[in-house]
C-alpha cells in the first residue's frame, strides 16, 4: 500500500521554505498563481513537465503553510516531508492497492466491501456503468463526511478512459485494463491529535483509524493492521504562551497584517525588532 494524496501543515515553518523545498523537491516547475481554499490568502501551484503538480497555500487566518501533494507523487512526496519536517500535521491522507487477481477481481473485491459495509452498518454509494460494465463502477464505503473513506474502482478502465483514442485499442488488447482495480482509503481526522498521529504512520497503518477500514483490509490483504489510538494532544508549556500571546496580542498583529500587506511580512518584521530587544528569560 502507498499514498497516493497528502495533506501536511507545516508548523512552525515560513512559507518562504516551504516553497523552498517544493521547488526542491519538483526540480524544474513552472508556477502559477491559483485560488487559495480554506481560509488562505495566497495558494500557489507548481507544475513538473510531467504534469506532477503541487500546491502551497499560505497566509490568512492561517499561521502555518499548507501543502497538497497528489496521485503517484504523493507517495515520494510524504517521505521528503517527513524527513525535512517532522514536525507538521495532516488533515488529510489517501493511501491505496492496485490489485490485479484476473476477470474476477470486481467481483472479488466488490462482494467484499458491500459484506464489510453490511456487518458495519456503513453507507454505501454506487458510480458508474454498473448496467453494462463498460465504462467503469466504482463502489464508495462510508459517507462523504465521515473521518475515514473507502473507494474501490476500476483503476484500468480509468486508465483508458483518459487516453488517447488511438492508444485504447492497444491498452485493451494488453488485459488488464479490464481486471485491475484500485483500493483507496481516505483519511480525514477531525481533531489535531489524529492530524499529528497521521503524520507519523506507514500507509497501511493509517486504516487503523477506523475498525471497519481496519477489518476490510485485513480480509483484503492478509495483514495485521493496529488500531490507532486516539492521544490526547497536550500543548507544551510553549504552545501555552503562544496561544496566550495569540489571544492578548491578536488585535495588534492582524492590523500589522493589514498595513504591511501579508504574514510574511509581519513574520520578518517581528524578527527585525527582536534583534534590537533584550528578551528576559
Amino acid at each position: 500500500m502507498r499514498f497516493d494524496w497528502y495533506e501536511p501543515t507545516l508548523l512552525d515553518v515560513r512559507p518562504a521554505v516551504a516553497l523552498g523545498f517544493v521547488r526542491e523537491l519538483l526540480g524544474h516547475a513552472d508556477e502559477e498563481v491559483v485560488r487559495p481554499k480554506r481560509g488562505y490568502e495566497h495558494a500557489m501551484r507548481l507544475v513538473r513537465d510531467d504534469d506532477t503538480s503541487v500546491q502551497v497555500w499560505w497566509g490568512g487566518r492561517n499561521l502555518h503553510p499548507h501543502l497538497v501533494f497528489t496521485s503517484d507523487f504523493a507517495d515520494t512526496a510524504t517521505q521528503a516531508v517527513r524527513r525535512q519536517f517532522p514536525r507538521h500535521q495532516v488533515s488529510r491522507a489517501d493511501v491505496c492497492e492496485d490489485m490485479d487477481l484476473g476477470p474476477t477481481t470486481w467481483d472479488v473485491l466488490s462482494n467484499k466491501v458491500l459484506r464489510s459495509a453490511d456487518f458495519h452498518g456503513v453507507a454505501v454509494t454506487h458510480v458508474g456503468d454498473f448496467h453494462r460494465a463498460k465504462d467503469g463502477r466504482s463502489l464508495y464505503e462510508g459517507a462523504a463526511s465521515s473521518e475515514v473513506r473507502a473507494r474501490l474502482y476500476e483503476k484500468g478502465k480509468e486508465v483508458q478512459g483518459r487516453v488517447a483514442e488511438e492508444y485504447r485499442g492497444i491498452l485493451r488488447r494488453s488485459g488488464w485494463t479490464d481486471t485491475l482495480c484500485r483500493l483507496e482509503f481516505q483519511i480525514r481526522p477531525a481533531r489535531k491529535e489524529g492530524k499529528l498521529k497521521l503524520a507519523s504512520l506507514g500507509a497501511s497503518e493509517c486504516v487503523g483509524f477506523s475498525s471497519w477500514a481496519r477489518h476490510l483490509w485485513e480480509e483484503i490483504s492478509s495483514e495485521d493492521v493496529l488500531k490507532v489510538d486516539s492521544i490526547p494532544w497536550k500543548p507544551s508549556r510553549d504552545d501555552k504562551v503562544f496561544y496566550a500571546m495569540l489571544h492578548q496580542y491578536g488585535k495588534i498583529l492582524r492590523r500589522l497584517h493589514d498595513q504591511l500587506g501579508g504574514w510574511d511580512c509581519v513574520g520578518l518584521q517581528i524578527g527585525e525588532a527582536l534583534g534590537s530587544v533584550e528578551i528576559r528569560d
